[in-house]
């Protein structure tokens, strides 16, 4: 199952998350701005990813 950091005032993410829906993909959608916590493990997944170095 695919896990989708994003928030819902994202125009981009709120497009990815009704694609999902469309086509039945499983997801989990982690609403970075809902807890810390989640913000948090957003970063740290962010920090150590080469695909957000131009970032």
């Amino acid at each position: 199952m695919l896990k989708v950091y994003g928030t819902k005032i994202c125009r981009d993410c709120i497009a990815c998350e009704a694609s999902f829906k469309k086509y039945g993909i499983g997801y989990e959608f982690v609403n970075i701005f809902a807890t810390m916590p989640d913000f948090k493990e957003f970063l740290r997944l962010r920090d150590a990813s080469p695909a957000f170095a131009h970032a």
